[in-house]
């Protein structure tokens, strides 16, 4: 189906098409006018979406969240839902037009917001988000896109409950996987993990993270200063170290308390954060005056440190004789401390550069030319170790593709593709992942299932041995070793980094 154009009727008349307003991922929305002639938003399955072999399940999608918006009316602050219509062979939601623009435009146009506004508006979606967990129903997709502010007011609304959910609490259920990498918290990586009331705090906190810190220039497009959840993991696991830079040191102007109320409500763990919007919400209010990081110290004949400068207060303690005892005591004890303990601490030396692998690519060249495939799969492997420095971990990561050598990467796929006349190779994989509905560097278990059905890989992945006919398993079997030791899995990846290297 194509798009619809300017003055396409539906309903038999009763509604008239303006324009696009816009398109996501899975829907498109249009602005109409009504027999009446007012404004209404209307939703549908975008072209993406009805080519695909499961659209009419797809479909589902638009009458479940009808029967959310449904629910949800009465809030103020969501979208209001005025009836579900069939067109076109099409869903579509006839939705409350919003006059206005979504915070994420607001961001990108005008900069960061001040604290006080951007709380306003986070009090407000977390007021619809515990609407809505009251009726049991996940939102999921909580960001700055999905949240419009009306024209000429200070009022937002939540919209797109598309991949919103009834769910029990902290109950495991089996959950389609929609997300948006930065907002979405571990557990929807994951299509069995329990999620509740904590998977959508999770996203508010990043939502309010985006608008105090803004949308930077990196790699030459707009985006955020968010990791994905899948690298805090991968990072916190392997070298202790969070790649989320706490607000405050991007924006000096965020207070101590909302800095900790963002990073306490994007901890990676679910039981690490509030359970619930409530609990978060109390977060962000103030519970002293002040801006301070350090505590007020009472020591006697000194006023507190609160209420004087600090360069007067350093100076008043300096010279006070009540003072001077005890901060030569403190410094004597910790030279002490520290002559003592000295030989038990730990010696760092500044690391020197990993100097670049060499790669003798004979032995895969041979193994392919010979049609061992199955031999040629294990070299590729311990190749792609090698050139990540990862033979002792036995596992390459997400962070160890996006960082792969161009140039190596090249060479392998090269020789793939060559001696198996273009039915193997990463390329191959990759353009099976995204027929199946895929997105490059975006995992998605329902899409990684079709994958392994389609390219004739077991459930577990189990390696078929002495493969020597390229004809007797499926185009795009191989290599399998390296998906298989990714942490996931690793087509969406190594076809997302075949993209940036420009790699065939």
């Amino acid at each position: 189906m194509n798009y619809w154009q300017k003055e396409k009727t539906l309903q038999n008349g009763k509604y008239t098409i303006e324009k696009m307003l816009g398109e996501g991922g899975f829907g498109v929305t249009y602005l109409a006018r009504n027999t009446s002639g007012h404004n209404v938003a209307i939703k549908t399955s975008n072209r993406r979406v009805q080519l695909q072999l499961n659209f009419k399940q797809l479909q589902q999608y638009f009458i479940d969240e009808a029967k959310r918006l449904s629910q949800l009316n009465h809030c103020p602050h969501v979208v209001n839902f005025y009836e579900l219509i069939r067109e076109d062979q099409l869903w579509c939601l006839v939705m409350e037009y919003i006059d206005g623009e979504s915070l994420a435009s607001l961001v990108t146009r005008q900069g960061i917001l001040p604290e006080s506004k951007a709380l306003d508006y986070i009090q407000q979606i977390g007021e619809a988000l515990k609407f809505a967990h009251s009726q049991q129903i996940l939102h999921r997709d909580v960001k700055p896109e999905n949240i419009l502010l009306r024209r000429d007011k200070s009022e937002v609304v939540l919209i797109d409950f598309g991949i919103s959910r009834e769910f029990t609490f902290n109950v495991s259920q089996s959950h389609t996987q929609f997300l948006t990498d930065g907002f979405a918290p571990i557990e929807q990586y994951f299509r069995k993990r329990k999620r509740g009331d904590y998977t959508d705090v999770y996203a508010l906190a990043a939502t309010l993270y985006v608008l105090l810190t803004g949308y930077p220039w990196q790699g030459g497009k707009i985006s955020h200063h968010l990791p994905n959840a899948v690298d805090r993991y991968d990072d916190l696991r392997q070298s202790k170290s969070d790649p989320l830079i706490e607000p405050q040191k991007i924006n000096r102007e965020i207070s101590n308390g909302v800095n900790k109320a963002i990073l306490k409500g994007m901890a990676l763990e679910p039981q690490d954060r509030p359970q619930s919007v409530k609990k978060w919400l109390a977060l962000l209010k103030p519970h002293n005056s002040g801006n301070s990081q350090f505590p007020t110290i009472h020591i006697p004949g000194i006023k507190p440190l609160s209420q004087i400068s600090k360069i007067k207060a350093l100076t008043q303690l300096a010279s006070n004789r009540n003072f001077q005892p005890w901060l030569i005591g403190s410094v004597a004890f910790l030279l002490i401390l520290l002559y003592v303990y000295a030989p038990y601490l730990p010696s760092y030396r500044r690391s020197s550069p990993v100097p670049p692998v060499e790669i003798d690519y004979g032995t895969l060249e041979k193994l392919l030319s010979s049609e061992k495939f199955s031999e040629a799969d294990e070299e590729t492997f311990q190749i792609m170790l090698l050139l990540t420095h990862r033979q002792k971990k036995g596992w390459l990561d997400t962070k160890d593709i996006r960082q792969f050598p161009c140039t190596d990467l090249s060479k392998i796929e090269q020789l793939w593709i060559h001696y198996s006349n273009e039915r193997f190779g990463f390329s191959t994989q990759k353009q099976i992942w995204i027929e199946l509905g895929g997105e490059l560097g975006v995992y998605d278990p329902d899409v990684a299932d079709h994958f392994r059905t389609t390219v004739g890989w077991s459930s577990n992945n189990n390696l078929q041995k002495n493969i020597t006919n390229q004809l007797s398993v499926p185009s795009g079997y191989f290599p399998l070793k390296v998906s298989d030791r990714i942490w996931k899995f690793g087509a969406p990846y190594l076809g997302e980094r075949l993209e940036a290297c420009k790699v065939l």
